[in-house]
Order: C-alpha cells, then sequence, then structure tokens
C-alpha cells in the first residue's frame, strides 16, 4: 500500500486578515448575552402576567357562570309577576361576558407591551451592534494600533 501524502505549505492559498481586536469581539458577545437574559426576562415576566390574569378571567368566569346559574334557577322558580319592573332582571350573562371581554383585552395588552418591549431591546442591541461593527472596521491610525 502506498502512504498518501498531504502538504499544507502549498495547498492553501495564503489569506490576508487585517488585524482584529478579539477582546472587543468578546465584549460585543457578553453584550449579545446581556440583551438576551434582559429579553427573556421580559418575556418570561409578561407570560406570568398573562398567566395571572388568565386565572382570575376564570375565577370570575366561574363565579358569573354561578351567578347566572343561580338566576336562572330563581327566575324557573318563581312566579312571573314578582320580577316586572322591579329592575332585578339585569342580565347576568351580560355582566359575564364584560368581564371576559375585559380581561381579554388586558391580556392583548399585556402581550404587545412586553413584545415592544422585547422589539425595542433588540432593536437598540442591533443599533449598536452596527456602530461597533463600523467602529471596529474603520482603519486604525499609528497611534491607535496597539
Amino acid at each position: 500500500m502506498a502512504k498518501h501524502e498531504f502538504r499544507t505549505p502549498g495547498a492553501l492559498p495564503r489569506f490576508d486578515v487585517p488585524p482584529f481586536d478579539i477582546s472587543a469581539l468578546i465584549d460585543c458577545q457578553q453584550r449579545n448575552m446581556g440583551m438576551l437574559v434582559q429579553a427573556n426576562r421580559v418575556a418570561f415576566e409578561g407570560a406570568q402576567a398573562v398567566a395571572l390574569e388568565h386565572a382570575a378571567m376564570m375565577r370570575e368566569f366561574t363565579d358569573d357562570m354561578t351567578k347566572v346559574v343561580a338566576s336562572v334557577s330563581r327566575r324557573a322558580n318563581a312566579d312571573p309577576a314578582d320580577h316586572q319592573g322591579d329592575g332585578s332582571d339585569t342580565d347576568p350573562t351580560q355582566a359575564m361576558f364584560e368581564h371576559a371581554a375585559a380581561h381579554i383585552r388586558q391580556i392583548a395588552e399585556q402581550i404587545a407591551s412586553s413584545n415592544d418591549t422585547i422589539f425595542q431591546l433588540f432593536d437598540r442591541r442591533t443599533r449598536e451592534i452596527m456602530d461597533e461593527v463600523n467602529a471596529m472596521s474603520r482603519p486604525q491610525g499609528p497611534d491607535e494600533k496597539g
């Protein structure tokens, strides 16, 4: 069996790589990770707020449904003449739907607020990265090298 020889000196062309500041790259990545941690915190807190609001909505829905059932039961067992014009026939189902709509609106606002905050974090960091890349790509003067 013949041995195959691999020679590296002439195998690859020589590339001229400009001086590169590795500490600047590390600092940039640390700031990226910091922003991701902050964005994840905002997302978690937003999800937690939505879960709490959803639990409150379900609790209120259960209470409202109990009132609806009790109202229907009272009406089924009462004399129809007893409720005419005394203001007692307010519709508990309407209140139930109004409460649910208010909770859904609150949940939508919480989600939108979290999303907006996260978008602002990413937007700010993206702009910072662009500034950092532009600064790193500028040719350094003789007194700036080091």
